[in-house]
C-alpha cells in the first residue's frame, strides 16, 4: 500500500474534496492546512512518502517561492505531487 498524505483546506469545500481524495485513496493520512501555511507544513514532511494530494488551497504571492521550492525537493525524493484547486 502507498504511503500517502492528502493536504486539503479546512474549510466546507476544502473537507469535501479531500473527503473524495481519501476515497480514492483508502488509508491516507488527511492533514488540514491553509494557503498561508503550506510552505511550512511541506517543510515539515521529512519521511517517505509516494504521494501527496493537495486539494482547495489558493496559491499566493507571498509564499508561491517558498511552496514551490518544498514540492520541488519532496519531488527530487521520489514524491508524487497531485495539486488540485478550483481558484
Amino acid at each position: 500500500m502507498s504511503k500517502t498524505i492528502i493536504m486539503c483546506h479546512g474549510d466546507c469545500d476544502g473537507i469535501t474534496s479531500g473527503a473524495i481524495a481519501l476515497a480514492a485513496n483508502p488509508g491516507s493520512r488527511i492533514w488540514i492546512t491553509n494557503p498561508i501555511s503550506l510552505d511550512d507544513d511541506l517543510r515539515r514532511i521529512k519521511d517517505k512518502h509516494d504521494r501527496i494530494i493537495i486539494t482547495d488551497i489558493a496559491l499566493n504571492d507571498r509564499s508561491l517561492k517558498k511552496i514551490f521550492s518544498e514540492m520541488e525537493r519532496l519531488t527530487k525524493l521520489g514524491v508524487e505531487i497531485i495539486y488540485i484547486d478550483h481558484h
